[in-house]
Parts: C-alpha cells; sequence; structure tokens
C-alpha cells in the first residue's frame, strides 16, 4: 500500500496504488467544419494537487479536415512529465508506435497530424503524465479540432476512449 505525501499541500494518504478515477467516452465527439479546440477529456485539480494519469485515444480523421491536438495544463503548473505512444497513420496490420516525451509546465503544446489518402484514417496515442499543479486550482484537458475547417468531413474522437488518473 503506498504512502504519498504531499509536503506543499501539507497532507499524507495511502492509497492502492493503482489508477482510481476513470472516464469512458461514451459517444464520438465530432468536430465539423471548426478549428476551434474541444474538450476530449478534463481532470480539475485543486490547489497544489499532484495527478498521474494515462490516456487512450482513438481518432477518426480524414484528409480535408486532418487532427491537431494537445494536452494543456493549469496556468500554475509547476512540473509536469508526459509520455505519448502514437500510432503510424493509417494504422495498418500490426502497430508501430513512436515514442516522445515533454518535460515542462505547460502541457505538450499543439501536435498536428495530416493524412493525405482519400479515405478516413483511425490514429491512436497513448499517454502517460505526472504533474503537480500550482497555488491556484485549474484542469488538466486533452483538446483536439480539425487542422483545418472542412464542412465535408468530420473528425471525430471515438467512443471508447478513456482517461485513468489517481490524485495525491
Amino acid at each position: 500500500m503506498p504512502l504519498y505525501t504531499n509536503t506543499t499541500k501539507g497532507t499524507v494518504s495511502y492509497g492502492t496504488g493503482q489508477f482510481d478515477t476513470s472516464d469512458i467516452l461514451d459517444n464520438d465527439i465530432e468536430v465539423l467544419n471548426s478549428d476551434t479546440y474541444v474538450d476530449g477529456f478534463k481532470i480539475p485539480l485543486g490547489p497544489n494537487e499532484r495527478v498521474h494519469f494515462r490516456a487512450l485515444l482513438y481518432f477518426d480523421f480524414h484528409a480535408n479536415g486532418d487532427l491537431k491536438y494537445k494536452v494543456t495544463t493549469p496556468s500554475t503548473t509547476s512540473s509536469s512529465v508526459i509520455f505519448i505512444r502514437e500510432s503510424e497513420i493509417p494504422i495498418d496490420g500490426t502497430i508501430a508506435e513512436a515514442v516522445t516525451h515533454t518535460v515542462a509546465t505547460t502541457g505538450t503544446g499543439e501536435k498536428v497530424k495530416t493524412f493525405d489518402g482519400t479515405n478516413g484514417t483511425m490514429y491512436s496515442w497513448i499517454q502517460y503524465a505526472v504533474l503537480q499543479n500550482g497555488g491556484t486550482a485549474g484542469d488538466v484537458k486533452i483538446e483536439f479540432a480539425q487542422n483545418s475547417a472542412s464542412d465535408t468531413q468530420a473528425t471525430k474522437l471515438k467512443a471508447g476512449s478513456y482517461i485513468e488518473y489517481i490524485k495525491f
């Protein structure tokens, strides 16, 4: 049974070591004709809270709209370490992955994925992260949009995508 000590917040707690909160997307979230970010998932954080999370996201997008996504953190985040495992585009047979990591206080920044085919493409990524919030409450958000607004083909975050997290 892990012992979590947050000296900044002045708390000590015990846990199972397992992610204890999750959110599974019941229905697709669709973006059509918009390059404005929408929330896929959101984790509310209190002052000086820490969170460890992982997310698995499936996207369906087309050449007309493409895809952009980012992870944003509260403005007072003092540290974050984020690892992203991205599938090839399109997923074809055995998944080949690229792994990147970000060490910052502002999340991952914008990532753009393009597809130059005529059919839709499935794309997935898995993210692992640990971050420390500062003195003001805020949200960790996974956001996505069309890279170029298209009114003919939607960009979708597919049902079954999920996030799991534990605050400590």
